[in-house]
């Protein structure tokens, strides 16, 4: 889901695993705020809470960049990659950000609100949809200009745009847990 593939349609290369033993395991002093997203090179990205970091890590607990995010504090927003392993996520200035693979800011896009979403979600043209708090959806598209915005009274704040498996319907979904034991 992380690399780009939210309906699970088979679009994704990704195979999840297999088993669930800790291989390893970082303790960071603030903490993860979402993620990690892994690209296929195998690097891991995530933010911390409270903080203003974006991270880069590979998978043998290498930490090769971290970004600066010009916020006052990092968001809960969820993170996504696309298939040229860019990296997309929101914080509390109101902003979607775009990182490279080497943790230069492609570009950023100011909304109305937090950007606060937890899932960003990316259509099969390479549209980005998220919602802020201001109540909108967004759609940009991948160089960072915006295509349009929607706004459903409070139907997208804090609710992840869901798109159909043919991309071509989105739908504002409330989040649904389910927990299952591993037997």
């Amino acid at each position: 889901m992380s690399r780009g593939n939210p309906q699970a349609n088979g679009r994704t290369k990704v195979i999840g695993p297999r088993t669930s033993n800790i291989i390893w395991q970082v303790n960071k002093s603030f903490g993860t705020a979402s993620g990690p997203v892994i690209c296929f090179s195998d690097i891991l990205y995530f933010p911390t809470s409270w903080n203003k970091y974006v991270y880069a890590m590979s998978t043998d607990t290498l930490n090769l960049w971290k970004y600066e995010i010009d916020s006052p504090l990092f968001s809960y927003s969820g993170m996504i990659l696309d298939s040229e392993e860019n990296l997309y996520f929101g914080a509390y200035n109101g902003c979607l950000y775009s990182l490279n693979s080497d943790g230069l800011l492609n570009w950023k896009f100011k909304t109305g609100d937090a950007v606060n979403s937890k899932f960003i979600n990316i259509g099969l043209d390479s549209t980005i949809y998220f919602s802020s708090s201001d109540g909108f959806l967004y759609a940009v598209d991948n160089n960072g200009e915006s295509k349009w915005k929607q706004s459903l009274e409070s139907g997208f704040n804090h609710t992840p745009a869901v798109l159909s498996p043919d991309g071509q319907t989105i739908t504002p979904r409330q989040l649904t847990v389910i927990c299952m034991r591993c037997i």
